[in-house]
């Protein structure tokens, strides 16, 4: 049993034989150009699965800015609370 196969992501008959493929990028042009889907991460969270036809670069951006803006106030959260808990003791 094969278990890799070399194909090219930009020859559109690779699509059809039914076979995934998991390609890590930052350069969002190439995977707009050859994804169906985008798993989008930042700080290694998942930030959102997007539909390439129906996004843009700019709702990719959203996303990764987003989970940053949420992990950073989790941070700050986590601090506070750690202070708070010093505090009783």
């Amino acid at each position: 049993m094969q278990k890799f196969e070399n194909i090219s992501v930009n020859d559109k008959s690779s699509r059809k034989k039914e076979k995934g493929i998991i390609m890590i990028s930052s350069e969002m042009p190439e995977l707009l150009g050859v994804t169906d889907r985008i798993l989008v991460m930042s700080n290694g969270r998942v930030a959102g699965i997007v539909n390439t036809a129906e996004t843009s670069q700019e709702e990719i951006l959203k996303l990764t800015l987003n989970i940053y803006r949420e992990a950073k106030w989790q941070r700050k959260l986590q601090i506070k609370i750690r202070n708070l808990l010093m505090l009783k003791i």
